[in-house]
């Protein structure tokens, strides 16, 4: 399997906010939900 560059995380929550996501939790990790699905992006 192919290996992914890094995505900073702040960017990565920039381009789920345009696609219809909401920050739901922060702490450790940034919850985000579109109302039926969950992300959790974790802070580096």
């Amino acid at each position: 399997m192919p290996e992914f560059p890094g995505v900073n995380h702040l960017d990565a929550v920039r381009a789920l906010e345009k696609a219809g996501f909401h920050v739901r939790r922060q702490g450790k990790h940034i919850v985000m939900s579109d109302g039926t699905c969950f992300v959790t992006i974790p802070l580096l």
